[in-house]
């Protein structure tokens, strides 16, 4: 192995491993294979089949027009026509970017399904599945938008008998409707025995196999001739094949052989057939649109193509990563002085089969990322394996080539990678001790086998590299217990070592009933200014306002705008619940009461008419906290007014009855609730307190005084 070295430079060694292509047959490299079961196992080899993109165009205008690219697991399949349509038609081209360059070669493979044949007879016209489709290389001037048409008009295609690319069948002169400077390789399922399949191989009597390959020059008048007052058409190289419709997958093989100017194609196990063909004679140039036609009449078909080889290699994505020693993307992130990186550059999506000559890899890289043969560890891999290569410094690009031409097939992959140190950062007085670090430009050039030059620029990002400090809490204030009635606060006192900065104080409150973190959230920005050896100080405060009651964790940690983390404050919080009194009755009213109604000693009275007793007690404690208690009790036994003298009778709970003692004594317990939870309770005026009086009552005015005490427990 050759290296080469420069002065300044690096030498660097390259290496590849190549993917076994498989064995090809004698003659045109193109190996037979057989044809896969049903529409469904065409999945067995879908890990061979590749996505299209864009690579196709579905001619859209024209009657019955059904082609389409459709997306399936990993790859797609080109829809010609479709069963679901009588008198269908469809074609679909290259794209512009993606035509053939004859000057150069290529090969391409596919897999080619012609629907199911189901009830058809024993003789070609009896067959239940057509007409059929025909891959078609050309130069019309009507480019992507190129198909067959019929005698009723330019926007028709022309009938099922055209394949979607040959002259008008209901003509004996000229090529009228064909597609121009074209070339079609035919999968004629419908034999038109007396028109267009005159003389192929399936005969006239019905007895040979059904349908037919041939390749012809649809816009060449000697490719026709006629019957009578029918068209014919000349099949050159004419392949008899009984598996049309059979609901299988068929290999359709391609190789443009551009010195000796020779075709080859082969389906299934049928013998390979070679074309010679001078462009420049058949297509007016060498570079030519490629794809299928089809069409469908009485008889319909599903006609499908799935890619197995693109007829040259192409990279639609570059992929960059710059990695860290532990493989973690560093993009958008921050790194520090003296850490060490890995670029990765990849070549993705390669799709078809050819060779990439003169791949170049250039790379630029910022002045604070050291490349050098220390830490270069150089590799250029093709799956893994090594490639031969080179190095040099030009123009500011380190440029990394490969002067061996690669051999490519759809899913290698080409990556280049190497190590970088990140230079030590300079502390600056005045300014933030973080960098913004550019990736670099990347270009990657190549030229493929059909002669496109490619040229895919990327761009991965920047990350930083920094050396600031994290901010620092130093003084937290809140209460360890709070009521639900009063709101909560915070207040933390920061520090933040690092001029230009700015960050956030994030303040987490979790309720530890909830099993969750961060549950509230409250967050308040701080900057610091540029003043030299400046020390950002600072308070932040947030409200949490009132809250549930609970045991809560309260968290504050600072974050700058680097991502860096300040160190944690954290302290328990308990928010306890209020049991309130609302309200009791204001006066209990008896009203008048007559001596001489009184019998048998004593008499018990409600209250006057409208005055009803209401209590309202409000518990917003946990739902676990203990009962509480409410209590209404006598001061002194009632009096009457301007006398010492006490009343005859009593108070007493109607919920209780009014006992067999005598008058009320001093502090005595009137009524007793014990419960949970909050309380609105009304009694009527013959329920709650009620009075008893005694014959021996002396006239006057009597009054007392109740007290109602609300306490938790026992």
């Amino acid at each position: 192995m050759k290296l080469k070295k420069s002065k300044g430079m690096v030498i660097i060694l390259f290496f590849v491993s190549l993917i076994l292509i498989p064995a090809r047959a004698e003659g045109t490299g193109i190996k037979p294979r057989n044809a896969l079961g049903g529409i469904s196992d065409i999945n067995q080899v879908k890990d061979r089949l590749i996505k299209l993109d864009n690579y196709f165009y579905p001619v859209t205008s024209g009657q019955g027009v059904v082609s389409n690219v459709t997306n399936e697991d990993g790859y797609d399949i080109v829809n010609v026509t479709k069963r679901s349509t009588t008198y269908g038609n469809g074609a679909i081209w290259s794209e512009d970017g993606y035509r053939m360059n004859l000057d150069y070669d290529f090969s391409t493979s596919m897999w080619l399904y012609f629907g199911k044949d189901t009830g058809s007879g024993s003789k070609p016209e009896e067959k239940k599945v057509g007409d059929g489709m025909a891959f078609v290389m050309h130069a019309d001037s009507e480019g992507k938008n190129a198909f067959a048409k019929s005698s009723r008009g330019n926007n028709v295609f022309g009938g099922g008998a055209s394949l979607g690319v040959w002259a008008q069948a209901n003509t004996t002169g000229g090529i009228k409707g064909a597609i121009t400077n074209s070339l079609a390789i035919e999968f004629d399922n419908h034999i038109n025995k007396t028109g267009m399949d005159k003389d192929t191989t399936n005969g006239n009597d019905g007895t040979k196999p059904y349908g037919h390959i041939a390749w012809g020059l649809p816009g060449k008048a000697y490719t026709y001739g006629r019957s009578g007052a029918n068209r014919t058409q000349i099949h050159n190289d004419a392949q008899a094949v009984d598996t049309f419709g059979d609901d299988r997958w068929h290999l359709f093989s391609i190789n443009w052989d551009s010195e000796r100017k020779q075709l080859t194609y082969k389906l299934d196990e049928l013998l390979e057939k070679t074309i010679s063909l001078n462009p420049q004679d058949v297509f007016g140039t060498s570079t030519v649109y490629w794809g299928f036609t089809g069409s469908t009449g009485s008889a319909k078909m599903d006609a499908r193509v799935a890619f197995e080889e693109f007829p040259r290699p192409i990279f639609t994505q570059v992929e960059e990563k710059i990695v860290d020693e532990s493989g973690k993307p560093v993009i958008d992130q921050t790194v520090t002085e003296g850490q060490k990186l890995t670029y990765q550059i990849a070549l993705n999506e390669i799709k078809g089969t050819g060779e990439l000559n003169n791949l170049t890899i250039k790379k630029k890289l910022d002045q604070h990322v050291l490349f050098s043969k220390d830490t270069g560890n150089v590799q250029l891999l093709k799956n893994g394996s090594p490639i031969a290569g080179n190095i040099e410094q030009q123009d500011g690009w380190w440029v990394f080539s490969s002067p061996q031409p690669l051999s490519l097939v759809k899913g290698d992959q080409l990556r280049l990678s190497f190590e970088v140190e990140m230079k030590q950062g300079e502390k600056i007085s005045g300014k933030p001790l973080q960098m913004q670090i550019d990736s670099g430009d990347t270009l990657v050039t190549a030229q493929n086998n059909v002669g496109e030059s490619m040229t895919l620029p990327h761009h991965a990002g920047s990350f930083y590299l920094d050396s600031n400090l994290a901010p620092e809490l130093r003084k937290l204030e809140a209460v360890e217990q709070i009521p639900t009635t009063e709101d909560f606060t915070v207040r933390v006192e920061w520090e933040e070592w690092n001029a230009l900065d700015e960050g956030v104080v994030s303040f987490s409150l979790d309720d530890l009933s909830t099993g969750q973190t961060e549950d509230l959230k409250r967050e308040q920005n701080f900057t610091t200014d540029n003043s030299g050896s400046y020390l950002g100080q600072g308070i932040s405060e947030v409200n949490f306002g009132q809250l549930p009651v609970g045991n809560y964790q309260l968290t504050v940690r600072a974050r700058d705008r680097n991502q860096k983390l300040s160190n944690a404050l954290t302290k328990s919080i308990t928010v306890r619940g209020t049991l309130t009194l609302v309200s009791v009755p204001d006066i209990l009213d008896f009203g008048e009461v007559a001596i001489n109604q009184i019998e048998n000693e004593k008499k018990e009275y409600a209250r006057k008419a409208g005055n009803k007793m209401t209590v309202e007690v409000s518990d917003l404690r946990a739902s676990s906290a203990s009962p509480w208690v409410l209590q209404a009790t006598l001061q002194q036994p009632m009096k009457a007014e301007g006398s010492a003298r006490e009343f005859s009778g009593k108070l007493f709970d109607s919920a209780v009855g009014v006992g067999s003692g005598g008058n009320n004594y001093p502090n005595e317990q009137l009524l007793t609730i014990r419960q949970n939870g909050s309380l609105n309770k009304t009694w009527q005026e013959n329920e709650g307190i009620l009075l008893q009086v005694r014959d021996t009552v002396v006239q006057g005015d009597y009054s007392a005084t109740i007290n109602w005490t609300l306490q938790e427990g026992i």
